[in-house]
């Protein structure tokens, strides 16, 4: 099959000009039924008949933004989850799938204003489950120096009474 290298339309065997822009036809380009490629040879698009242009189909972007908020509301549950049960490396798991989940719903949101209750809801999650992160890891590092402490203190003191 033969393609107007202008406008994309078939073009009969035999035929000088093409019957649709008028296009002279040196060299007709041969292609796949129903696929339009442009002259740049970048993109590839569907043929459509009734319009005479490329068609690309376009994503949804209502639909990516969903797809989004949905999976950093399965974040924003996940860093909870982790940061309340986990000790310190789930901890850590947990204030780090926090910030991914309030990073995945900060293109959406508006200032203070987001775009539907899943994604406000998904950002608190994520909110909280950093918070406790930070609260327990911050708590983790205060006993540690505590016992540091305790133990060079009693270190110390029976150290002492081995050398008097």
């Amino acid at each position: 099959m033969k393609y107007c290298a202008k406008c994309g339309n078939i073009i009969e065997s035999g035929v000088d000009v093409c019957p649709e822009c008028g296009y002279p036809v040196n060299e007709p380009a041969s292609q796949p039924d129903g696929v339009y490629q442009q002259a740049n040879n970048q993109q590839q698009g569907y043929y459509n008949n009734a319009y005479q242009q490329p068609y690309y189909p376009q994503p949804n972007p209502a639909a990516a933004m969903n797809s989004e908020i949905e999976s950093a509301n399965t974040l924003g549950i996940v860093s909870l989850v982790l940061s309340i049960i986990g000790g310190t490396f789930l901890t850590i798991a947990g204030l780090v799938t926090g910030i991914i989940c309030m990073n995945k719903i900060k293109p959406f949101k508006n200032g203070d204003i987001f775009p539907n209750n899943q994604a406000k809801s998904a950002y608190s999650l994520g909110k909280a489950g950093m918070i406790i992160s930070i609260v327990k890891l911050a708590l983790g590092v205060i006993i540690a120096i505590a016992w540091i402490v305790f133990i060079v203190v009693m270190g110390a003191g029976a150290m002492g009474e081995f050398l008097y």
